[in-house]
């Protein structure tokens, strides 16, 4: 498998689990930004007719379109033979203009390599019919790149060795030819018209589209139109056989439906969401409709059907996104639905060409593709092919500020007064399969490190500030590297806008943030210090002690308690004059004295700059701790007291690595470093492994959490493992020796080291993101370990759980006594085998309270899939037991229990 095909698998497996990670969300959360259409296809005649699009993508991730293209003289034309026009019901009494009798008609293939902005033409296979919509919009491609397209022979009139029913072709070269028909249904029993062709997670084939319990071209197209329903089927052999038809609509809805147009949508949970056109009996005009398809093994049932919120607009389409709802796409408007189709709500985007077809690329942007007009006659108006694009945004704010006095975690026994049958486990975060930021410009060097921080803004805009690193260290590059910045709206797709601020080879038209040169340019520490270059150190009182020109450990944080809006975001790393390192590399600065060494070992420390913006910088780093032992740090927000943590290394441990905290009210005044993790017994003191430094900490709930950084000194990979502390307690490893951020496996851009950002973790609607460095396999001599940023995520609150499958007996929770203050009870579980837990409230000695047992509770599952509302016999909550000391009882059974929440 080619690189290529590798990353596109891996994009497909992301889309999956991110529509998977996202849940469901409210009418506010969604929304489209970088709207564009344009013209990406005219015919070679004016007025030109190009309509009845189909769009899909290729295995290597290009995007396909096809249409119907006429040329020819508008008037002049031969008509249809009267026994086609009586069989067909075509064209439309007194409209001769619908009849395509005499035109050169063929299905015309585009392709873009380039994500859309650019399409070339593959093919334009010629066919016959008098018809003016013999569409290629049921089309796909499987996975080996054969290309599979539906027709309706019933209206290729002219040809009479073409089946007169639905039959598929294939083509094996890209749409340049086709292989022979191949009938869906047996042409006795059934006439089939396909539609939509649509491939599913577990890889199996659905057309959908209209069928007719009469044999194929025995009726007229009116008559068939009295018979017609929608039908679905499956294909597990890559469309070579096909089992159905499959009733889409609950049967007290089959009759009388008057059409066959329909889409479906694969939902997370294998149902298939369907949007239809429909002809009610005796109705006057159509309308809407939307079902469910509920997946009962390996085929569905259709559960519901009834008038879908939005108005009629020529035939459905649905996509459903990576980002985890379903779009309906129509010249009306485009509507998302996050919870299946029971609320719907408008994008603010203008309403489809005609019969459009949606699809998303691979790197997250939505193509939309129709055509302009309507069902319009020959030669009225002048179509073409047009394409609307666009990205979706999440629009509820995110944030890094999770500390919550009624979320209660099970990362450990703080809070339990007695836990049985059940296994606490970690949950350890999904990837998403590539980086989602690497080194690719100039001034980047090879590597791209997020030794540095992302927030997410009030307005919910992600930033990013990280290291770029030349790694091969050339005499001839030493302006290669430094600080950079980037940016993003959906935390995924990320750009490095020119900042106008570094100088790189004589253009400021880069992502650099800051140089510690002081005439602005872009040079590395190494060459500054040979240069006896930096910025002015000044000590805490502001008093220069010497020069800055190397920043390690680099920490971007938002001040909002600052009350001078010029100092709201503040750098702050561990600085020095790298000639303190002369002595370890001497072929680099053999001009450097030892007095120039002692003075530069002076100057280490942890210092903080300013700045209005977090892109415009004061430049006059102002030291705030004489630092600890190593290079370490990073600085997290307490937001439950009011202050900040200071993580880095002590000289207090046993020897090597270890991990320390200082805590101020403010960014200026630090308390004495606490040792929190040193080495011992297991690590045999540092031998075979040490701890890199790093805790990460952060709020979560009424715990603080972090990320605990081991370095490994005999052993394969550098990872993570979950800490906690309850407030006022020591800090704890929740499961010594098993990480929460491991390594990648082969030939992952991971495979030897994963370390978090900076910061907090960010929480948006139902979903935990963890931005973290992964280092890979170093190929080259001459350079360093690759590295690249990732993203990790997790579901709401789902750190670690207690667990239990298939036991014999079930596992119970029971709570210390506490309080009731509210009276709603939220519990968060992974239910792996279906059934429900079961919850108690007892009193502080342990006996059930009447009417709130096990045998009385009843839980509900959320739309967001992560919680469960409990309730107790018809719709009782906790309200009447307000103010009285109680304990939870939790008996769980084939699930993991994650947290339990007050509201």
């Amino acid at each position: 498998m080619s690189l290529h095909a590798w990353l596109l698998k891996r994009a497909a497996l992301a889309a999956l689990l991110l529509m998977q990670f996202h849940g469901q969300g409210s009418a506010s959360e969604f929304g489209a930004v970088e709207h564009r259409r344009r013209t990406i296809y005219h015919s070679p005649q004016m007025p030109g007719f190009t309509s009845w699009v189909g769009a899909w993508t290729m295995p290597d991730g290009d995007l396909m379109v096809s249409f119907t293209q006429a040329t020819g003289p508008v008037t002049g034309r031969p008509q249809a033979p009267a026994d086609v026009r009586r069989k067909l019901n075509w064209p439309p009494d007194g409209q001769p203009g619908y009849d395509m009798t005499g035109l050169d008609l063929r299905n015309v293939h585009l392709r873009s390599t380039d994500g859309g902005n650019t399409w070339m033409q593959v093919s334009a296979d010629p066919f016959r019919s008098c018809m003016n919509g013999v569409t290629g919009e049921a089309q796909t491609a499987l996975t080996d790149g054969t290309i599979l397209r539906g027709v309706w022979g019933f209206y290729l009139p002219y040809d009479a060795a073409l089946p007169k029913t639905g039959y598929l072709e294939r083509s094996t070269d890209g749409s340049r030819t086709w292989g022979k028909p191949e009938v869906l249904m047996d042409p006795a029993k059934y006439s089939a018209w396909p539609k939509r062709i649509r491939q599913l997670r577990d890889g199996r084939l659905i057309v959908l589209g209209g069928v007719a319990s009469a044999p194929a071209n025995s009726l007229t197209r009116h008559g068939y139109d009295d018979l017609v329903r929608p039908f679905l089927l499956v294909s597990s052999d890559k469309g070579r056989t096909w089992t159905g038809p499959i009733e889409v609509v609950p049967e007290e809805h089959r009759k009388g439906w008057g059409g066959e147009e329909f889409d479906a949508a694969e939902l997370p949970n294998g149902n298939l969401l369907c949007v239809f056109r429909r002809l009610p009996a005796g109705a006057k005009k159509e309308v809407r409709w939307q079902g469910m398809l509920e997946k009962s093994g390996d085929t569905w049932v259709p559960s519901s059907a009834g008038p879908a919120p939005f108005p009629h607009s020529g035939h459905p389409d649905l996509l459903a996104t990576r980002e985890g709802i379903v779009l309906h796409l129509a010249t009306s408007g485009i509507h998302w639905t996050g919870d299946a189709g029971k609320s719907w709500h408008k994008l603010e985007l203008p309403g489809t060409s005609y019969y459009p077809r949606g699809v998303q690329a691979a790197d997250g942007n939505i193509h939309v593709v129709g055509h302009t007009g309507s069902d319009d006659p020959y030669g009225k108006v002048d179509q073409s092919i047009v394409m609307d694009s666009f990205r979706l945004i999440r629009r509820g704010v995110p944030t890094q500020n999770h500390a919550n006095a009624d979320l209660h975690l099970l990362v450990d026994d703080t809070g339990l007064e007695r836990v049985t049958g059940l296994q606490r486990m970690i949950n350890r975060p999904r990837k998403h399969p590539v980086p989602v930021l690497q080194a690719d410009k100039p001034w980047e060097g090879d590597r791209a490190q997020a030794w540095g921080s992302v927030i997410v803004e009030p307005d919910g805009r992600f930033r990013m500030w990280y290291f770029a690193f030349n790694t091969e260290r050339r005499p001839d590059e030493l302006d290669r590297g430094g600080y950079a910045y980037a940016e993003s709206r959906d935390g995924i797709h990320w750009t490095k806008p020119n900042l106008g601020v570094v100088e790189f080879r004589g253009s400021k038209n880069n992502n650099l943030f800051y140089t510690c040169s002081p005439d602005g340019r872009n040079l590395v520490d190494e060459e500054l210090a040979r240069r006896n270059l930096g910025l002015p150190a000044l000590d805490e009182d502001g008093r220069p002690i010497g020069v800055i020109n190397n920043l390690d450990g680099l920490t971007v944080v938002r001040d909002d308690d600052d009350p001078d809006p010029s100092r709201r975001y503040k750098l702050i790393a561990n600085m020095q004059d790298h000639r303190m390192w002369a002595y370890a590399y001497r072929d680099r600065y053999p001009n450097v004295t030892d007095a120039d060494m002692k003075q530069a070992r002076q100057v280490i420390g942890q210092y903080m700059d300013t700045s209005p913006d977090g892109i415009h910088w004061a430049r006059k780093p102002r030291r705030i701790s004489h630092g600890a032992s190593g290079d370490y740090m990073m600085v997290t927000r307490d937001y439950r007291n009011g202050q900040w943590w200071l993580n880095e290394r002590s000289a207090a441990g046993r020897g090597g690595r270890n991990a320390a905290l200082r805590v101020g009210k403010t960014l200026e005044r630090w308390s004495p470093p606490e040792l929190i993790f040193d080495n011992g017994p297991d690590s045999e003191n540092g031998k075979i492994w040490q701890w890199h430094g790093g805790i990460t900490p952060f709020n979560y709930g009424r715990w603080n959490l972090g990320l605990l950084e081991r370095w490994p000194d005999q052993l394969h990979g550098a990872t993570c493992e979950l800490v906690s502390q309850a407030e006022g307690t020591s800090w704890q490893r929740v499961m010594p020796g098993t990480p929460i951020l491991d390594v990648g496996s082969e030939g992952e851009f991971d495979r030897v080291l994963s370390y978090p950002t900076h910061n907090p973790p960010i929480r948006w609607g139902d979903q935990i993101l963890i931005y973290y460095t992964g280092a890979g396999v170093r190929t080259n001599p001459r350079k360093g370990v690759p590295m690249a940023i990732g993203l990790m995520t997790l579901g709401r609150d789902r750190f670690a759980g207690l667990a239990n499958w298939r036991a014999k007996e079930p596992g119970l929770i029971v709570t210390k006594p506490q309080t009731l203050r509210k009276p709603g009870l939220l519990i968060n579980a992974e239910l792996t085998e279906g059934a429900p837990l079961r919850v108690a409230v007892l009193t502080p000695d342990g006996k059930e309270l009447a009417g709130f047992g096990l045998a009385d509770s009843r839980m509900e599952p959320l739309a967001n899939g992560i919680e469960h509302r409990v309730g107790w016999g018809h719709g009782r909550d906790l309200a009447e037991l307000r103010g009285r000391e109680v304990k939870l009882m939790i008996e769980v059974k084939g699930a993991i229990v994650y947290a339990y929440r007050w509201e």
